[in-house]
């Protein structure tokens, strides 16, 4: 991710055509926002985490065997590279 440049990605859960969702939508999981740096910084990388337990019972998706995530990007999209995507199951007791 080149610092320089502020970058916006939107995140959504099991969603057909996220052309038609937004924040208000219940599929809406975040975003991501980096603003520019005004310092130097040698991270060329960058890590989102997201709860979506309750986004999954909300949309009746928690017994799923598989959920479709789909990152959208609003600008600076040209900026990043997205290396993947990981879900981890992990109770809330741990």
């Amino acid at each position: 991710m080149r610092r320089e440049v502020a970058v916006n990605m939107d995140v959504f859960v099991n969603v057909d055509d996220y052309t038609k969702c937004g924040p208000g939508n219940r599929e809406f999981a975040g975003s991501l926002v980096n603003l520019v740096q005004s310092h130097s910084d040698s991270s060329k990388s960058m890590l989102l985490k997201k709860g979506i337990t309750k986004l999954l019972e909300d949309i009746g998706a928690e017994e799923d065997d598989a959920v479709l995530v789909t990152l959208v990007p609003r600008f600076g999209e040209d900026a990043f590279t997205v290396g993947g995507v990981h879900i981890q199951l992990q109770s809330i007791f741990s």
